[in-house]
């Protein structure tokens, strides 16, 4: 009994750490150099926000959000959203940009944001209705031409292989408070994730909310471990 009881719980951190959360140790190790982990970048642009920590099998998420689509707080006030930081080889061909058809697999973008390269600006100015994704150009094909480069989106499901490619943190203020609004979106640029420090295209995007997300679905492998446990308890269960 305490076997099956050990064997679930430890499937249950499994299931929480495969959440749309990004690991917190890959937001705190600096993949290109001291000083180039999420965390400590976040910190450095002025804000106050935690990535998390884990110990041992226990992930704390700290102000991370788990949702991948948003809206504005205010639909009806622009908000000025800002690039933060840049650590890919291709940074001066990124692109930001929002899309509003959810069901598509290839929606229409609009571009707000780029590098240096992409005749798009640093800091824009941004007025959306209703609930939007987020676009990554990644610049993999040089010129910030997104429609031959990579393109990555903040729901999994729609980049090819369905990964995870934006770590969302909400803000905290300078009194250590979660604030109302206000978002960091931190993208990952690299093939099959790369080396999944997430720093990789860092922007700040006031006045904007990430909708909460669902608890992920277990794999069916899980799903099947999950039936052999309830099924071994319904059957000590008939036989005490």
């Amino acid at each position: 009994m305490k076997k099956i009881i050990a064997s679930l719980s430890i499937l249950s951190c499994v299931l929480v750490a495969n959440a749309q959360f990004i690991d917190p140790r890959d937001l705190t190790r600096g993949g290109d150099g001291v000083g180039s982990d999420v965390q400590t970048l976040i910190k450095g642009s002025g804000h106050y926000s935690s990535v998390g920590a884990v110990n041992g099998n226990q992930f704390n998420y700290g102000d991370q959000s788990d949702g991948r689509t948003f809206q504005l707080c205010d639909p009806e006030k622009p908000q000025v959203w800002s690039i933060e930081w840049q650590k890919a080889g291709y940074r001066a061909n990124h692109l930001l940009g929002y899309y509003t058809d959810m069901t598509s697999k290839n929606p229409a973008i609009t571009w707000v944001l780029g590098g240096s390269s992409s005749g798009l600006p640093s800091t824009a100015t941004v007025q959306i209705s209703g609930v939007f994704g987020l676009a990554f150009g990644s610049g993999d094909k040089g010129n910030g031409n997104a429609f031959k480069s990579t393109v990555y989106y903040s729901q999994s499901e729609k980049n090819q292989k369905q990964e995870n490619r934006v770590a969302v943190v909400k803000d905290r203020n300078k009194d250590n408070c979660l604030t109302d609004c206000g978002l960091t979106v931190s993208w990952e640029d690299g093939v099959n994730l790369g080396d999944k420090d997430y720093n990789d295209f860092g922007l700040h995007l006031n006045g904007v909310n990430a909708i909460p997300g669902q608890e992920p679905v277990p794999e069916p492998a899980t799903l099947a471990v999950l039936g052999l446990g309830a099924l071994a308890l319904r059957r000590r269960k008939k036989s005490a």
